[in-house]
């Protein structure tokens, strides 16, 4: 009977496939169990701390690092970079400082790590600190001409920041910059709060809450204005055989405001007098400027420095 099967040509051909397939089946799998190495690059690191942590990360060195695996040949064709993780363990750092940390590495089923390079990290860590600020609103270019800004009320007066102690430290003030270009009336714009430095220079790492806020700003023509000249009054007279020398006005011109009737008729403006009675030098001081009823200075004071000097006559 085998004989005679032997002699079908047929099914000499059916076995011939059968013994190819075995052998290649055999050929793959000891392929695939073939123990091989493969590097893993860049394998970039991570880090974790504990939820209850007051610390944060400020700098990790090395960001990256080279990873090498052994394994069957299977077993690493499924590695790619993101399945192969480097990690470095904080879990057991409970103060602020600098730290150097062996690495660690999550790898594919049926792999394992043989190398990690370089092997160590440098990590910085700081303390988490948080402050409050008042919310200072600054105006971003010009209203349009001959208009101005009466009021810019942010909807939340303060604002709390968070984040590394020495970034915490540097700040100076939380700003809400709000662009006014062109406006001629009353508006309403949302504008992103940032920690300044002294310079003006946004901090990093700082979180702002709220991180936004809202501004109300206030628009109206402007009251017509004049520069007027500032005259010190001089009363009384200095002691015998001494004389005025000379009369220093700082500023010597006052912008004022008030009825177009009134700015017309308006040239100069005097102080409050300088007495000078039996003086026999310099006499100075912050004297008030007096202006007529309806007129006020732009600038909110009416106060300039006035200095009489005071000496000997000539002969």
């Amino acid at each position: 009977m085998m004989d005679r099967l032997l002699e079908n040509d047929t099914v000499l051909k059916v076995l011939s496939v059968l013994v190819a397939i075995f052998l290649w089946l055999q050929v793959t799998d000891v392929a695939h169990h073939t123990v091989q190495k493969q590097a893993m690059v860049p394998v970039p690191v991570q880090w974790s701390l504990p939820k209850k942590s007051n610390l944060t990360v400020i700098t990790l060195k090395p960001t990256t690092v080279n990873v090498e695996l052994q394994g069957p040949s299977k077993a690493l064709s499924g590695a790619k970079g993101d399945t192969v993780t480097a990690f470095v363990n904080l879990s057991g750092v409970t103060r602020a400082g600098v730290y150097t940390l062996r690495l660690g590495a999550a790898v594919p089923s049926g792999t394992r790590t043989v190398s990690i390079s370089p092997a160590q990290v440098t990590v910085t860590l700081d303390q988490i600190g948080s402050r409050r600020f008042a919310v200072t609103v600054v105006p971003k270019g010009s209203v349009a001409a001959k208009y101005e800004i009466t009021k810019m009320i942010p909807s939340v007066e303060e604002a709390s920041i968070s984040g590394p102690m020495q970034d915490v430290s540097q700040v100076k003030r939380v700003v809400a910059s709000v662009p006014v270009s062109g406006h001629t009336a009353d508006f309403e714009d949302q504008s992103l709060l940032v920690a300044e430095n002294a310079a003006g220079t946004p901090v990093p790492h700082i979180e702002v809450n709220p991180p936004m806020v809202s501004v109300a700003s206030s628009i109206r023509k402007k009251p017509p204005q004049v520069s007027v000249g500032v005259i010190a009054r001089v009363s009384g007279h200095p002691a015998s055989g001494y004389a005025i020398s000379s009369i220093v006005v700082d500023p010597t011109h006052l912008t004022v405001t008030g009825p177009s009737s009134a700015l017309h008729k308006l040239s100069s403006v005097y102080t409050s007098p300088v007495d000078v009675t039996g003086v026999t030098g310099p006499v100075s001081g912050a004297l008030p400027v007096q202006l007529p009823s309806g007129i006020s200075p732009v600038s909110g004071s009416n106060l300039v420095e006035v200095t009489v000097n005071v000496g000997p006559k000539a002969p």
